[in-house]
């Protein structure tokens, strides 16, 4: 991670939540895996061209437009989180990173640590959940 201030600094229940240096905490992190997802997206697509232009027999083919397909939907889903790193970042800008869209309640640092995109918390994502199923 490349965040600036304190290389060591992991946002603890102790301070008050959502205070600036948690907030540029998250920003980096959010920022870190924008930029690997992108490299991801580009190292696919390099891939993707390289081996086409190798691939001459019907069966090679085949298998590359399998390969293809699969590395295409494996990018759309890169975008899609790309996206939701984009409106976190956002979240941060207008003061509302942190806290749950659905309920206005904190989601809690340790789920933004596994997921500092998320927008909703741990129940209000489950209630969604069932409600798509």
């Amino acid at each position: 991670m490349a965040y600036f201030g304190d290389a060591d600094y992991r946002p603890i229940d102790d301070e008050p939540y959502m205070n600036a240096r948690q907030l540029r905490y998250f920003r980096q992190k959010l920022l870190d895996m924008q930029a690997r997802i992108h490299d991801k997206i580009r190292e696919t697509l390099h891939e993707i061209r390289e081996r086409e232009t190798r691939e001459t027999d019907i069966i090679d083919r085949s298998d590359l437009e399998t390969l293809w397909e699969m590395k295409l939907r494996a990018c759309r889903h890169y975008r899609r989180t790309i996206e939701q790193l984009t409106a976190a970042l956002a979240r941060i800008d207008d003061g509302t990173y942190g806290y749950c869209r659905m309920t206005g309640d904190e989601i809690g640092l340790r789920r933004l640590e596994i997921v500092p995109h998320a927008s909703l918390s741990l129940d209000a994502q489950e209630i969604a959940e069932r409600h798509m199923a």
